[in-house]
């Protein structure tokens, strides 16, 4: 999976996803945008955009309302096969998620031929992760911090997806039945590791023991994160009598959505 937090960053990455051969996920690979907005504020304190490139200018187009921002992400969805859309709006404005819900329940309407005469976008979407239920993973990172967290975003069906981290669990056990919750919910979950990053490889330890099927961290430039990529590497080999029919380990492939504890 690869994570491109602006337009631009997206669109390059999208092409390299589709260029991109992996050894051990049957041929595919697939692209996700975390957007991680935040509330921008006018002279007045009143929230008057969503800021979705960190030190905007006053003009800066990256800095867009709720409307113009589920705008955007469809017309990335229409282009891209993109599987999944981290923090797409600034933790605190649920109706951004509730807007982009109706545009793309309105859209599973019109391609479907139940809405007739509205032109379709045609967005780039299929089943995700071995769940037929879900075509989009819209994952809850820093909205999300919290077992009322999940239950309020489980009723307005605006969020399927747990991104999780030590510190929102504050211990194993803790992280253990957040996971639990959100598998209750019907969610997906990814694991990510803290940030600022270390060399601290416990977060692949805890993907692989929760039996996450996804495990986000910043990539392969810098140690920090190869060492949890060959943490896992690690793992796999020690358990390597109990690699599934195609030879990879249980907890990877491509039903990760399907994966259990």
């Amino acid at each position: 999976k690869f994570v491109a937090q602006n337009e631009e960053e997206t669109k390059e990455q999208v092409v390299q996803v589709a260029e991109a051969k992996p050894a051990k996920n049957n041929g595919k690979a697939s692209a996700a945008k975390k957007t991680s907005a935040k509330e921008a504020k006018d002279t007045k304190g009143r929230k008057k955009s969503e800021c979705i490139q960190p030190k905007a200018s006053e003009n800066d187009p990256n800095k867009k309302n709720s409307t113009a921002l589920v705008a955007s992400y469809l017309e990335l969805l229409s282009k891209y096969p993109i599987t999944t859309l981290e923090d797409p709006f600034s933790d605190k404005d649920d109706l951004g998620l509730i807007l982009l819900k109706e545009k793309l329940d309105l859209e599973a309407l019109k391609a479907s031929g139940q809405i007739q005469n509205e032109e379709s976008l045609d967005l780039q979407l299929s089943p995700v992760g071995g769940d037929t239920r879900c075509r989009l993973q819209v994952a809850g990172n820093q909205c999300c911090q919290s077992p009322a967290d999940l239950d309020k975003f489980d009723e307005q069906k605006t969020l399927n997806t747990l991104t999780l981290t030590l510190s929102k669990g504050r211990t194993v056990t803790g992280c253990i039945e957040l996971a639990k919750k959100a598998r209750s919910l019907g969610w997906g979950i990814q694991v990510a590791a803290e940030y600022p990053e270390t060399h601290e490889t416990f977060a692949a330890n805890l993907a692989v023991g929760l039996g996450a099927g996804q495990f986000k961290i910043g990539g392969l430039f810098g140690m920090e994160y190869t060492a949890k990529l060959n943490e896992l590497l690690r793992i796999a080999s020690e358990n390597a009598d109990h690699l599934s029919t195609d030879g990879c380990p249980s907890w990877i492939g491509s039903s990760f959505r399907a994966s259990s504890m």
